[in-house]
C-alpha cells in the first residue's frame, strides 16, 4: 500500500475521469511519476479546484491499494508558478518528456528539484531555450544514455572547437571528414564544448544542441511528442505568433 503525506508533487498531465473527477498524471519528489484520481475535482466547490493544475507546485497527500493514488489532500506552495506563452508550450514539452521517458514509480529527487527550477526560469524568461537544452542532456544522463562531450569517440581526443564532429547517439562524436555520408549530422566541436559546459549563445550552437538532443531523446521515445505536433498546429494556423515551443 502507497501512501503519500504532504508530498512535493506538480500534474503533468489530466483528464477528465465520469462525471465529476479528474485522472492525474503526477511526478513527485519521492516516489517520481504516480497516477492519481481527484475525486470531485471538477466541481465549483472542490478543495481540488484551482489546485490540481499543470506547472502548480503542490504538496499532496493521499493513499493507494493498486497504482491509482486516491487523493485526499492537495495543497499550493507558494509563490505559484505562472507560464505563458512560449514558456507555457515548452513547460508542456517537457512533462510529455517526464511522461514518456521515465516508469512509473522511480524516484528521482534530483530531477524534481531540477524540473522545479526550470520552471520558475521559464516563469521569468519564458524566451530562454538554453534551460531547455540542459534539461533534455539531464534527461539523458538519468536514463543511462549520457553522452560524452568531452572526448572524440574514436581518437579519444578532446573535442576541438574549431572542428567539426559527427555525432552517433549510441558511439558519440568523431572527428568529420569531407568523405564522410552528408546526411550525418554534422555539429562544431564549439557547440558540443558550449553544451557541455552549459553555456550556449551563439544562434548556430542552439541549433546544433537542438538536433543532438532530440536525435539521442527520440531513440527511447516509444511515440511521438504530441506538444510537437501541438506546436506545429499553432505555427500553421498563425505563422507570425512568437510561441515557440522549444527553438
Amino acid at each position: 500500500m502507497i501512501k503519500l503525506d504532504l508530498e512535493p508533487a506538480f500534474v503533468l498531465h489530466s483528464r477528465a475521469f465520469k462525471e465529476s473527477s479528474l485522472i492525474l498524471e503526477l511526478f513527485t519528489k519521492n516516489h517520481g511519476h504516480i497516477s492519481a484520481i481527484a475525486k470531485g475535482a471538477k466541481r465549483p466547490k472542490s478543495k481540488f479546484r484551482g489546485i490540481v493544475q499543470p506547472f502548480n507546485s503542490m504538496l499532496i497527500s493521499g493513499s493507494a491499494r493498486s497504482e491509482l493514488l486516491t487523493l485526499t489532500v492537495a495543497e499550493s506552495t507558494e509563490p505559484r508558478i505562472e507560464l505563458k506563452a512560449q514558456g507555457l508550450l515548452s513547460g508542456i514539452y517537457l512533462n510529455e518528456l517526464l511522461m514518456k521517458l521515465f516508469s512509473k514509480n522511480e524516484a528521482y529527487p534530483k530531477l524534481f528539484d531540477y524540473y522545479l527550477e526550470v520552471l520558475q526560469i521559464l516563469s521569468k524568461e519564458p524566451h530562454n531555450v538554453a534551460v531547455l537544452r540542459y534539461f533534455e542532456k539531464e534527461l539523458l544522463e538519468i536514463l543511462g544514455y549520457g553522452l560524452d562531450l568531452k572526448y572524440d569517440a574514436i581518437s579519444k581526443q578532446e573535442i576541438i572547437a574549431s572542428q567539426k564532429y559527427i555525432f552517433n547517439p549510441y558511439d558519440g562524436f568523431f572527428l568529420y571528414r569531407e568523405s564522410e555520408l552528408k546526411n550525418n549530422i554534422v555539429v562544431s566541436g564549439s557547440t558540443i564544448i558550449s553544451l557541455r559546459e552549459q553555456s550556449l549563445i551563439e544562434k548556430e550552437s542552439f541549433i546544433e544542441a537542438k538536433r543532438i538532443l532530440r536525435f539521442a531523446l527520440m531513440l527511447h521515445l516509444k511515440s511521438s511528442l504530441k506538444s510537437s505536433m501541438f506546436y506545429k498546429k499553432v505555427k500553421v494556423a498563425d505563422p507570425k505568433k512568437e510561441l515557440v515551443l522549444n527553438d
